[in-house]
């Protein structure tokens, strides 16, 4: 067999599992048969110099690649069958695909004269793990606080107790370089410094939060007031994904040849405002084409923006500092996918107890009973107690939903700001396509010349 149809056939599987990934995402089952309201994304990371020329080119539509989702709101699938039967959809897959990543992918070695034991001692062990800690403590807490446990109960005061001196000791060991060096700690705190990555990193920040609350919380609201299955949910969402990923790979394309980035930041603020405060107005009666051109406004406006970050992070510093931007943006990015999530799905839980039991109070339901309807139509509340009791519970869930949008109108109030303190510099950011353009040609020879 030749080495190009060898490169043919990995990518041809290769691109089986990314199909099948696009649909684990976006085809997820939001449906009414199942209780499973809210999932958290955290995101997986690639290869630092194929993600940035990704990222350069504008070619994203894998965006959604690396989100895992699990509910977040304390409820699980009403079926156990169902539940495992789709929690156990991504083996196979794995076990198929697993050894073209062992076997078939060709190795890379950054700094083949370093030993692997001294490239283990130059990893910031503590910062992983208090980074790790850090994350996981802080969705945990944020997650249960309000629906499991009481906000002044002594589960939550200690967890949020522990979280605050576990983020305290990693901002520390990071500060003062703790059982690392200032050039191996996890995060580039020297980037602080630069007032154009840390707009650039709030901004990304605003995006992807606001994406992540459109792509789940929209499925969510066409489910409790169209009870719509599991293809609908997802053709819901047709109209942002498209027109999201046709604005990144848009905006991809011109920033190289306009070179300023700044004004891309105001139409993708203002368009986002204006989404979010639709969005915020929304009721259980409103037209599904109305909903449809709110999503795109938010869609376009976050994917003028999305991915911006990256080029223009690459283009302000030293070569030396690129994978260090990839890794402070992807903490942008992706850490902000998992915080604005756990706090939505927090923010649900609470304001929607308080809603549903103040339109229900003269019904005389209990606590249990009130949450379980926000956990999916199969609830007492939604399915067995009559069509006035199940609509005003539609309309105390739907004004539930409408504040989480307060949220993306934050986001976008920010990214206004942030562009409003941005430099408008012309950055010659072709000379860093041409860059990452050339690593991806030397990769492309070292794969041509390997024998499978």
């Amino acid at each position: 067999m030749s080495c190009s149809s060898r490169l043919h056939r990995v990518a041809f599987l290769t691109s089986l599992q990314r199909t099948y990934l696009h649909i684990r995402i976006y085809h997820a089952p939001w449906t009414s048969d199942l209780q499973c309201v809210d999932r958290v994304g955290l995101g997986g990371r690639c290869h630092p110099r194929s993600s940035h020329c990704r990222r350069v080119c504008g070619q994203q539509c894998d965006l959604a690649m690396g989100l895992l989702h699990q509910s977040t709101t304390g409820s699980w699938w009403a079926s156990p069958a169902l539940h495992a039967r789709h929690r156990n959809w991504p083996l196979p897959c794995v076990l198929v695909t697993a050894p073209i990543y062992i076997w078939l992918f060709p190795r890379y070695n950054p700094q083949p004269t370093v030993s692997v034991k001294h490239k283990l001692l130059q990893i910031d062990w503590v910062g992983a793990i208090l980074n790790a800690i850090t994350f996981v403590l802080f969705m945990v807490v944020v997650t249960f606080s309000g629906s499991t446990w009481r906000w002044n109960s002594s589960e939550a005061i200690s967890l949020w107790t522990i979280f605050g001196l576990t983020l305290t000791l990693y901002v520390t060991q990071q500060i003062f370089a703790i059982s690392t060096t200032p050039g191996g700690r996890l995060f580039p705190g020297h980037f602080i410094k630069s007032r154009t990555l840390l707009l650039l990193y709030f901004s990304t920040t605003g995006s992807a939060s606001a994406m992540a609350v459109s792509i789940y919380y929209v499925p969510l609201f066409f489910q409790f007031t169209r009870g719509d299955t599991a293809l609908e949910a997802a053709v819901r969402l047709l109209p942002f994904i498209t027109l999201f990923v046709f604005f990144v790979m848009f905006a991809g394309g011109l920033l190289p040849v306009f070179g300023r980035y700044a004004p891309w930041y105001f139409p993708a603020s203002v368009l986002m405002i204006i989404g979010a405060a639709f969005m915020f107005r929304v009721s259980a009666d409103t037209h599904i084409a109305a909903i449809y051109g709110f999503e795109v406004l938010i869609a376009v406006g976050v994917g003028l923006i999305f991915q911006t970050g990256y080029s223009v992070a690459a283009a302000k510093v030293d070569p030396i500092d690129v994978p260090n931007t990839i890794g402070f943006i992807n903490v942008a990015q992706i850490g902000s996918i998992a915080i604005a999530l756990s706090i939505c799905g927090a923010l649900f839980q609470n304001l929607g107890y308080r809603h549903l039991s103040k339109a229900l109070a003269s019904y005389g339901l209990s606590e249990d009973v009130l949450r379980s309807a926000l956990a999916g139509i199969q609830s007492v509340v939604l399915s067995n107690k009559g069509d006035v009791v199940r609509n005003i519970a539609i309309n105390a869930i739907v004004n539930t939903i409408d504040r989480l949008y307060a949220l993306v109108l934050a986001a976008g109030v920010l990214i206004f700001l942030c562009a409003c303190f941005m430099k408008w510099e012309k950055l010659e950011l072709e000379k860093v396509g041409w860059m990452i353009y050339w690593k991806a040609v030397e990769l492309m020879d070292l794969v041509s010349s390997y024998k499978i």
